[in-house]
């Protein structure tokens, strides 16, 4: 993970954004899945952060650190979109299954 540093950034924004992650796959119906992963040491809550239509899971990057004094938090990037890999089709369905997947893993 390269480390951000700008001096005109506040201190807590280079804190989030530095904040350690792991990067995920999964495989769902054929296509691999990325997701971020912040985890804290203990058994806490899982929370899932999920964005928008063309968007990816890095819009996240700064927000997901402030919630891990509660919660072990994930980021998905949904099919066609971030690190993850297109499909031929996108359904509801389909993205529905991506999240539920991520959140069992």
């Amino acid at each position: 993970m390269q480390q951000y540093q700008d001096s005109t950034a506040p201190e807590w924004f280079i804190k989030a954004v530095n904040t350690p992650y792991a990067d995920k796959y999964i495989d769902v119906d054929g296509s691999k899945i990325h997701y971020q992963h912040w985890r804290n040491e203990g058994e806490k809550q899982g929370l899932l952060l999920v964005h928008g239509g063309g968007a990816h899971s890095h819009w996240w990057d700064f927000i997901a650190p402030s919630f891990l004094e509660e919660f072990n938090v994930a980021a998905i990037d949904i099919s066609g979109m971030g690190d993850s890999e297109h499909r031929s089709q996108y359904t509801l369905d389909l993205f529905a299954k991506e999240i539920i997947s991520v959140c069992e893993d």
